[in-house]
């Protein structure tokens, strides 16, 4: 894992097309504003693991049936 320390508009640049900027900076939280190409898709990770854990409940209550 690369680490990063930036400011507040502060960006860094990923693959040539990709900018993830810091925007806002409050206590513990940072908001971030990415520009991308729009064939490129962009999920926050906690979303990602929520939808394959539902994935799993729903082929285990499948599974069960």
């Amino acid at each position: 894992m690369l680490v990063l320390r930036r400011r507040v508009g502060q960006t860094i640049v990923l693959n040539d097309n990709i900018q993830v900027t810091v925007l806002k900076n409050k206590g513990q939280s940072v908001l971030l504003g990415v520009t991308a190409p729009n064939d490129v898709e962009i999920v926050r990770q906690e979303i990602i693991e929520a939808q394959v854990r539902y994935e799993a409940e729903v082929s285990e209550r499948l599974c069960h049936e």
